[in-house]
């Protein structure tokens, strides 16, 4: 009875081990995870609703949760391309390098300017780190 509690002891430490292997190497994680941090409080109305480009990838929407109008989204640590899509608006491309932990935080705003070419003025979303 002895050699089956210390059989069972084992099996479940082994258990433990393998399982906390296949988490690590499927990308699992002990620390904060990278996040990009979108304030559009700024212009709530205008960009409730709109599309968040990562890296090429619409990856969610910035979308009011109560009072707060920051909208959060976790990406792998290094450079990424971020983009904000409006139906309406022009988009900058915004580039962020994230280290590991690390909370980026992008404040949404909008730039008017003349394109002397076609004549006209456009809005384009851009962000302040």
């Amino acid at each position: 009875m002895a050699m089956n509690a210390l059989h069972m002891r084992f099996a479940a430490i082994a258990g433990g081990v393998l399982l906390l292997g296949f988490f690590f190497l499927f990308g699992g994680s002990l620390g904060s995870p990278q996040v990009i941090q979108i304030d559009f409080s700024m212009y709530p109305d205008v960009f409730d609703g709109a599309e968040v480009e990562i890296d090429g990838k619409v990856v969610g929407t910035l979308e009011r949760t109560g009072q707060t109008m920051r909208a959060g989204f976790k990406v792998k640590e290094g450079k990424h391309v971020v983009r904000v899509l409006h139906a309406e608006l022009g988009s900058q491309e915004m580039r962020v390098d994230v280290r590991k932990g690390e909370k980026v935080r992008m404040m949404l705003d909008m730039v008017e300017h003349y394109d002397p070419q076609t004549r006209t003025g456009a809005t384009v979303i851009s962000a302040r780190f």
